[in-house]
């Protein structure tokens, strides 16, 4: 059972989360170190809730849920794989998709004793597979390593205003 004190740490611990890098943002103080602290300290977050919710957990979800978190995992695996192997760090993106889902995953202690709460949690994970796969998507096709800023559509949109860039430079050597 999740204890007063264990929403209130969680809480804390939430919206700190969440005031660090929106206050890095607005001081301009955001830095490189910053935002993989950041990262770090989500994928520790996530450690913990996860040890924590797990006998709650357990009790909801059907193996065909665990099933769906397995591949979402092993998505996230492989990004952070690619991301090692392509640009020699760890590299784990600040996209809107993963915004999204660690606010949904962060809400998941707050809904397990509602009825709807296993529905809750498919939801949950097949957003963390979307935002797994684009991450995924974006080391890929990146030619270097990406903030995440923009997602999967940011890079493209990058990708075709460089070719544009291109084909403009092309043209010009052409006419001259």
């Amino acid at each position: 059972m999740l204890t007063l004190p264990f929403f209130i740490v969680y809480g804390i611990c939430g919206v700190s989360d969440v005031v660090d890098g929106t206050l890095a943002r607005l001081t301009n103080t955001e830095t490189a170190f910053g935002a993989k602290l950041d990262s770090i300290a989500d994928i520790l977050f996530y450690g913990v809730m996860i040890i924590r919710l797990l006998p709650n957990l357990i009790a909801l979800f059907t193996p065909h849920v665990w099933m769906l978190i397995a591949a979402a995992a092993f998505v996230r695996l492989c990004s952070y794989i690619v991301g090692a192997i392509k640009f020699k760090k760890f590299v784990s993106l600040h996209t809107l998709m993963n915004k999204i889902t660690g606010l949904a995953v962060f809400t998941v202690p707050f809904i397990l004793n509602l009825t709807f709460a296993l529905w809750y949690c498919i939801g949950v994970v097949i957003i963390a597979f979307i935002a797994s796969a684009e991450e995924l998507l974006i080391h890929i096709f990146s030619k270097e390593c990406h903030t995440g800023k923009g997602g999967l559509p940011g890079l493209i949109s990058q990708r075709r205003e460089q070719r544009r860039a291109q084909e403009r430079q092309i043209k010009n050597t052409e006419t001259e």
